[in-house]
């Protein structure tokens, strides 16, 4: 990791601090608390769907050298660390996963091509979600200033029995748990990148 990316994040992670402790860090903690295991499921139900992204994208890898499964979720779950907690504009992530599958052995245009392939259906996806949300601001009453994430947070939840106002908790654990899986998700990227810096040396 870069210098300035570790500034960033380190300035990212002093101003959520910040944030926290000038609102009332005993309310917030008393609501992650009331959450209960709520918190841990959001971060274990985000396990499957690296998995599922993983077996999606791998149907998309024509080459010999394509790795296996485990291999190809810790890719997964690497881009959506540095994607999630680095300033990348969400594409670093995606250069991050194809150097590491390149570094693998699959050629270079398949990785591109599988990328992507992989990154359009995914915003596809993305598009479904938000129109889904964007329909539910339009028919919950009082829900004008929510955004389109907490939008689609109370209609999924909604779904499930839960009220808005758990719903909209939830979305904020979803920061905590970008954290809690994307702070490892990076140690395991750079711990990668030093191991094949020091193979070529």
């Amino acid at each position: 990791m870069s210098r300035s990316s570790l500034v960033s994040l380190a300035v990212g992670l002093l101003v959520a601090a910040s944030l926290i402790a000038a609102n009332d860090p005993t309310a917030i903690l008393r609501t992650l608390l009331q959450a209960g295991w709520g918190v841990a499921a959001v971060v274990a139900l985000h396990l499957p769907q690296i998995l599922l992204s993983a077996l999606g994208w791998r149907a998309l890898i024509a080459d010999p050298a394509r790795p296996g499964i485990a291999t190809l979720a810790h890719l997964r779950w690497v881009r959506e660390s540095v994607n999630n907690l680095l300033p990348v504009a969400r594409v670093g992530g995606e250069i991050v996963r194809g150097r590491m599958l390149v570094r693998r052995g699959v050629a270079g245009v398949t990785t591109a091509a599988s990328l992507a392939v992989d990154l359009a259906v995914e915003t596809a996806t993305l598009v479904v979600f938000a129109l889904l949300g964007l329909i539910a601001l339009a028919l919950l009453p009082n829900a004008g200033a929510l955004g389109v994430q907490e939008g689609g947070y109370v209609l999924v939840c909604g779904l499930f029995g839960i009220p808005p106002e758990g719903a909209l908790a939830l979305s904020l654990v979803r920061r905590l748990r970008d954290l809690l899986l994307g702070l490892p998700g990076l140690a395991a990227w750079r711990w990668e990148a030093a191991r094949a810096g020091r193979a070529a040396a």
